[in-house]
């Protein structure tokens, strides 16, 4: 095995490179997209936060695509009344300052309500 890895010339190291830096440019560049119950490789475009106890995040996404209803069309509720509700406004803030891409999962119907959230790996 090491004289395989030994083997190899330096061309063949640079189109590695080159293979490996075209992939992660391509995986990085996904398309934001929602559907059915998620939002994947979105960014957070807005948050709102609503003295009555509710915070609303909107994202790069088309919210319409998905199978809840977003409020105005663009809307995702924060569930105030969730004991994690303050985790995922921190979460959504994060990556809104640092402009890292979230997938998010909401209800399957009526009102689009945050179920959860990650940042996806850079």
């Amino acid at each position: 095995m090491a004289s395989a890895l030994l083997g190899w010339r330096s061309f063949d190291i640079l189109k590695l490179f080159v293979a490996t830096c075209v992939s992660i440019f391509a995986v990085s560049s996904a398309k934001a997209e929602c559907s059915g119950e998620y939002c994947m490789s979105v960014k957070i475009t807005s948050l709102y936060v609503d003295g009555d106890a509710s915070n609303w995040v909107s994202t790069s996404g088309t919210e319409t695509g998905l199978s809840c209803s977003p409020d105005s069309g663009k809307l995702l509720r924060l569930d105030q009344t969730k004991v994690k509700s303050d985790w995922l406004y921190s979460l959504f803030l994060s990556a809104y300052t640092t402009g890292q891409t979230l997938t998010i999962r909401v209800t399957a119907s009526g009102q689009c309500v945050v179920r959860y959230a990650f940042i996806e790996p850079l």
